[in-house]
């Protein structure tokens, strides 16, 4: 098992919950597993990237796992204003419209 998917168990799976039942946080556990982070401070975003090439992507009142090569959530795929996929209008024929995070756009 990736250990972002072990994250999330310990999460519930919701991507709105940011503690366990213990108390112990979604970046505490990030930095238990060895993540290593980075911060989009434009974004409000950091991501946890781990060995096993899993990542987590946290901004604002959600998480889910995330890219190795930019701060887009998989669940939602990548945003008009993803970094990796340079697309800048929303009139483009990307598959996804909106912004792909909550307050990354």
């Amino acid at each position: 098992m990736m250990t972002a998917m072990e994250i999330s168990g310990l999460l519930g799976h919701d991507g709105q919950v940011f503690n366990t039942a213990s108390g112990n946080s979604i970046q505490d556990l990030c930095w238990a597993a060895l993540g290593k982070r980075e911060v989009d401070t434009s974004r409000d975003a950091e991501k946890f990237t781990f060995q096993d090439g899993s990542v987590i992507t946290i901004c604002g009142g959600g998480w889910d796992y995330g890219y190795t090569d930019c701060f887009c959530w998989q669940g939602e795929g990548h945003s008009n204003y993803c970094e990796v996929t340079n697309i800048t209008d929303e009139s483009s024929d990307n598959t996804n419209s909106t912004p792909a995070n909550p307050g990354l756009s």
